[in-house]
């Protein structure tokens, strides 16, 4: 993708937003306004907003897709932060003016639309939001390298890189915001769910902070959500793994019992590839460059999220979009048990599905299990529990 191309549309783009701007101040503030008749005004600022959105949306829906094309421009060591700024600046438009783009107003009012076309646009933006989160020009491997320098000396991060991951993060911020409001949406559909959950799983390691806040959904299932989830007639395994009629240990309950005997075991094992930190600051760094921000208007809008998050429809797929971005991010061999998390994700994950006969795992719990044979030594635990 060429970098000149994109600059130029953003130009265009903001081109049509100032003079939109400009004609609305102008039609407020002209001495006309008084004689037009009712209602002339508001229809006037409909029309001109639908006009800017017709704009915005042929032209950005290029540029998403130009976006998506490649996970990066092609660079020389002078046009790096002019790509950055670049995906900046379209990112913050796309978010400001999301009820245009993001929305079926805009299609279904062009003439032949219809509904299968405005999903598909939904779908764009949805996507591009994601794609804009995971861009080469902000992994922090190249902000590491470029601090250590090529002297025997650290090089101290310059102010340019400071205002890039900055921004960054206010924009990261908006777009879960956006995805929280999203998720806790009466009408929330299949693709639209998939773009939250994965918008969380991201967050969970580039706005640290809310490591821990997301980790309770694995602790909070509502009851009602599980009865829905197995089938008719389907007995589920006491939850405290305990055997009223005997007084022992139920089938479910050695699993997890050896799978904690295990776990302590992995721990310990762990430590001994460190290393592992060392050459992932994609996955573990975000804390260090982008320490200082304010989260606590975020840390309380994903307060609300945690009990919906807990829910089986959803809970199974967050896990899920966690361990593919390691897999997508992490550098060398992967050691799942240094992931912040990973151990209560997947203790969550095997008790729920061990309470469960396998004829009543859904897509998602079956799609989640598959994720996390990535790592093979919990091969024998979900066998187990399969076979229950």
């Amino acid at each position: 993708m060429l970098l000149t191309t994109f600059q130029a549309n953003i130009e265009k783009l903001s081109a049509w937003e100032r003079k939109c701007s400009i004609d609305r101040k102008c039609k407020e503030g002209g001495n006309e306004k008084e004689h037009d008749p009712p209602g002339d005004d508001d229809d006037a600022k409909s029309g001109e907003s639908f006009e800017l959105g017709v704009e915005l949306f042929n032209t950005s829906r290029k540029m998403c897709q130009d976006i998506q094309s490649s996970s990066s421009f092609v660079y020389t060591r002078k046009t790096t932060y002019e790509g950055q700024r670049a995906l900046l600046d379209f990112w913050g438009f796309l978010l400001k003016h999301e009820d245009k783009l993001n929305s079926e107003s805009i299609s279904n009012h062009r003439a032949g639309t219809e509904t299968k076309s405005s999903a598909r646009h939904q779908q764009l933006f949805l996507d591009t939001m994601k794609a804009l989160t995971l861009r080469d020009e902000f992994d922090l491997a190249q902000l590491r390298n470029k601090s250590r320098g090529e002297g025997a000396g650290p090089t101290p991060i310059s102010q340019e890189d400071k205002d890039v991951f900055n921004k960054y993060r206010i924009l990261l911020q908006r777009t879960i915001e956006m995805a929280v409001r999203i998720f806790l949406s009466e009408k929330l559909i299949q693709e639209e769910r998939m773009f939250c959950l994965e918008l969380l799983a991201i967050s969970f390691f580039r706005i640290p902070t809310l490591c821990g806040f997301l980790l309770d959904s694995a602790d909070e299932e509502q009851e009602e959500d599980g009865e829905q989830e197995r089938g008719q007639g389907e007995e589920k395994q006491p939850k405290d793994g305990k055997d009223d009629r005997k007084g022992e240990l139920s089938a479910s309950g050695r699993i997890i019992e050896a799978f904690k005997q295990y776990k302590e075991k992995a721990k310990a094992e762990d430590r001994k590839f460190f290393s592992f930190f060392e050459n992932n600051p994609s996955l573990f760094d975000w804390t260090v460059w982008l320490q200082g921000v304010n989260d606590d208007w975020l840390k309380s809008s994903i307060t609300k999220v945690k009990i919906k998050l807990s829910r089986p429809e959803n809970f199974f797929p967050f896990v899920s979009f966690i361990i593919c971005h390691v897999c997508k991010i992490a550098v060398g061999q992967i050691h799942f048990g240094l992931v912040p998390g990973y151990w209560t994700l997947v203790a969550a994950v095997l008790e729920r599905v061990s309470r469960r006969r396998a004829a009543a795992y859904t897509e998602t719990m079956v799609q989640c299990i598959s994720d996390l044979l990535q790592n093979r030594s919990l091969l024998r635990f979900f066998a187990q529990a399969l076979l229950l």
